[in-house]
């Protein structure tokens, strides 16, 4: 019988360098299907970028996942910038849900985007890549 382990690869960043994020939704779930979900998590990004100064060169959102093409400054670590996007999404996008369900609930109309708590985190970083870049 053999037991299958998951490897834990080390982060490894270089200075400069433009990364490939993909993340992924809890579950696969097809949250961005939806132009308000999607649209949110375009402005999350937006935010973050302006706040965190990183260099964004690029971005697809994805019914149940998301690409970034980026490049970090000497301030904030890929961890923050990830923790701050995918972090704050679920919390905004969970209260969402939470009004959207009371109103539909008083209103007697089921068809909700999603179920609340379905979200949790978006995901974890499922792929990063890495390549040669210049600042921006």
């Amino acid at each position: 019988m053999s037991e299958t382990k998951q490897r834990k690869l080390k982060h490894y960043f270089e200075k400069g360098a433009v990364y490939f994020i993909t993340s992924v939704t809890k579950d696969r779930k097809e949250i961005f299907n939806h132009i308000i979900t999607a649209r949110f998590l375009a402005i999350t990004i937006a935010y973050h970028k302006f706040i965190l100064n990183f260099s964004l060169f690029g971005y697809v959102i994805m019914p149940d996942h998301f690409h970034l093409l980026l490049q970090l400054d000497d301030k904030y670590p890929l961890s923050i910038i990830m923790k701050g996007i995918k972090g704050n999404f679920a919390r905004k996008y969970n209260e969402f849900l939470d009004q959207k369900f009371t109103q539909n609930t008083l209103l007697g109309d089921h068809g909700s985007i999603g179920n609340k708590g379905n979200v949790g985190n978006v995901g974890n970083i499922g792929n990063i890549g890495r390549g040669r870049g210049r600042g921006g």
